[in-house]
């Protein structure tokens, strides 16, 4: 059986469920790995998987959220601790 967070979360659940980020690589390089609702977060280019910057991603809130973070911290590598942040998108906090 397999033993990583993403298999056994779902297991015990029975169904699908959101689990922490696989460990893959601990840069943050600002690609999206997932998101809440049907926005695309890859792309195929020939027959390669692309994992979308979140800067050029379509939803409003993340491509602004990330823009948000790389005025504050000029690269998403700089975040070297959790952060809490407020900022305003179309007149809303």
């Amino acid at each position: 059986m397999n033993n990583e967070g993403w298999y056994t979360d779902a297991a015990e659940a029975g169904t699908a469920v959101w689990s922490d980020i696989y460990p893959w690589d601990n840069k943050p390089d600002g690609t999206l790995v997932a998101n809440s609702n049907e926005t695309p977060i890859s792309q195929l280019q020939g027959e390669q998987v692309i994992r979308l910057a979140s800067i050029d991603s379509s939803d409003l809130v993340i491509s602004a959220t990330s823009d948000q973070l790389l005025q504050e911290f000029k690269a998403l590598q700089n975040i070297t601790s959790p952060q809490e942040l407020i900022f305003s998108l179309q007149g809303k906090r």
